[in-house]
């Protein structure tokens, strides 16, 4: 029937169809800088990665009723995640109470923070509230409880308590491990964590035609945002993120809507660092770890996507390396193993392009630049 052409979710639906076109016309082009046939499937691969997720976290999800949905995992990768670290994310009403419950897992880094934007699935714009492990009471169990709420409830101690406001649009969890032989992320542990109203707002209600149509909207804002965020110039990117090839910017904190926005970590210093390597090409990186809750060197493509952790060792953390002496190491991204007297190697998997994201949580002194090299890979053998 006529009247059944145009109805509101099928707009948003084809509204939502027409952001990947547009995406895919705009962004996975030769002009960016995919000139080969498999740049082009990588980027195709996100934006169907970036579907996934925004199905997951906004049309299967409720913020009267949300759930904590794992953000990444071994298949659906954005907005460069840790092999080492389980993220979970709940959409939020800001004048709304809730109770996150969980239990220590073995992490040497928890934390909880609001985060909040323009629109709904739109890119987070800014922090509103935040408290990591070391600054919320938990039991002797390993067990806590946090409040997020307007006010703070009686009985509700001051550092169990996340401040929200009416802008605020989402939680998200952080959960880091030192692991020695392996990536957490792959092993697909249960994290015991959960969150629920503090008042029961009763059943959820069968979908509407209205509900659908805001997150289908929902899912095109998350899905064009975190594309077209990835390719803005190159003055406009934060001070860690080294200018040209295979040079670190200086590492330094997230700096929130100064860097760009997004869902960054306020407890991480960052350096980045693009990297171009040739079949027979290493890329040597030297410095020292920080005392620090944790530190890593992760691999990820132009789309911000981690390698396969499954399958390599696409990352190193500070337990993992191997260091000298003096507390130094050295690094080598390679295509190929450099041998036993280069044991801290990242493998590339042979991408001669990608990049190289450090983290370094709740460093207590400025972490030290990353010195790089490119050297030959027959020169680290012989």
């Amino acid at each position: 029937p006529p009247e059944l052409a145009a109805t509101p979710t099928r707009t948003a639906l084809l509204a939502l169809l027409d952001v990947v076109r547009d995406l895919d016309a705009r962004f996975v082009t030769a002009e960016r800088g995919f000139t080969a046939p498999w740049q082009v499937a990588e980027g195709h691969r996100y934006l169907v990665h970036l579907v996934a997720a925004a199905h997951r976290l906004f049309l299967e999800n409720d913020p009267e009723r949300p759930l904590l949905v794992r953000l990444e995992t071994p298949w659906r990768k954005f907005m460069g995640g840790n092999p080492d670290a389980y993220y979970f994310y709940a959409p939020i009403r800001g004048d709304r109470a809730y109770r996150i419950r969980g239990r220590h897992r073995g992490e040497v880094y928890r934390s909880v923070t609001t985060h909040g934007g323009k629109e709904e699935g739109g890119w987070g714009s800014y922090v509103v509230s935040h408290r990591n492990d070391r600054q919320y009471a938990s039991a002797a169990d390993g067990s806590y409880e946090l409040v997020l709420a307007p006010a703070r409830p009686d009985g509700v101690p001051e550092s169990n308590w996340i401040p929200t406001r009416p802008d605020v649009q989402a939680v998200i969890t952080r959960h880091y491990f030192l692991e020695q032989e392996y990536a957490p992320a792959a092993k697909g542990w249960e994290i015991p964590i959960a969150i629920e109203p503090v008042v029961d707002p009763g059943p959820r209600p069968e979908p509407t035609e209205a509900s659908i149509e805001r997150r289908l909207r929902a899912m095109a804002s998350f899905v064009r945002d975190n594309t077209v965020v990835l390719f803005g110039p190159e003055e406009k990117l934060p001070s860690w993120f080294g200018r040209g090839w295979n040079r670190f910017g200086e590492p330094s904190f997230w700096g929130g809507a100064d860097d760009g926005g997004g869902w960054g970590a306020v407890d991480n210093s960052y350096s980045s660092a693009r990297y171009r390597l040739a079949p027979d090409e290493a890329l040597v990186m030297r410095g020292r770890f920080p005392k620090c809750a944790f530190a890593s060197a992760v691999l990820v493509n132009r789309w911000l996507q981690s390698y396969d952790f499954t399958q390599r060792r696409m990352s190193l953390n500070m337990r993992q390396t191997v260091k000298e002496e003096d507390g130094s190491f050295e690094i080598v991204v390679a295509h190929d193993d450099p041998g036993p007297a280069h044991p801290n190697w990242i493998d590339t998997g042979g991408r001669g392009e990608g990049q190289v994201d450090w983290r370094f949580q709740l460093p207590e002194t400025k972490p030290e630049p990353i010195r790089t090299e490119v050297v030959r890979l027959a020169a680290l053998r012989a």
